[in-house]
């Protein structure tokens, strides 16, 4: 009786594992389809041009442009953000989708993007993020600036009166 528990238990923990390892190579094979590192990287680089804008649009940061460096520095921190993005895809997306997907869920994502409609979503994204950027930049952040100063002045205003009491 122990033996035969055994065999299925052996049996069972196999089969587990090799659905597990079939779901995290479809996980993968999803990852490369969708291009996610090629629009992580396209994400970036639209990041230098609106960076370089709101430092424009700021006093403080308007002499720092004017460095012979800056081009490069900005690129360096790209670059640096890109590895590390690089190391979080290779080490951690393949778990997020394992947790938050089943395995039809990832088979028909993947089937998606084998699609015409699927290939347009990935060739449109640099274009959409590149967008949505400029317009959260130009449209959106001054206005959240505004409130996020004046929060921050209130913040100091209670703190000064806390202070006096």
């Amino acid at each position: 009786m122990k033996k035969t528990f055994l065999v299925i238990a052996i049996l069972l923990s196999n089969s587990l594992v090799g659905f597990t390892q079939s779901k995290q190579d479809n996980i993968k094979e999803l990852l490369k389809s969708m291009q996610i590192e090629k629009m992580m990287s396209g994400a970036y680089d639209a990041i230098i041009p609106m960076m370089k804008a709101q430092m424009k649009s700021n006093p403080v940061m308007q002499d720092s442009l004017r460095t012979k460096n800056m081009d490069a520095t900005m690129r360096k921190v790209m670059d640096a953000s890109k590895e590390m993005t690089k190391s979080f895809m290779e080490n951690e997306m393949t778990g997020i989708y394992e947790r938050n997907f089943t395995e039809n869920e990832v088979k028909d994502l993947l089937a998606f993007y084998k699609t015409p409609t699927g290939q347009k979503m990935i060739e449109s994204q640099p274009t959409i993020q590149r967008e949505t950027m400029q317009i959260m930049m130009t449209k959106y952040m001054p206005a959240f600036r505004d409130k996020m100063k004046a929060i921050t002045d209130e913040i100091i205003s209670d703190a000064k009166i806390e202070k006096k009491d």
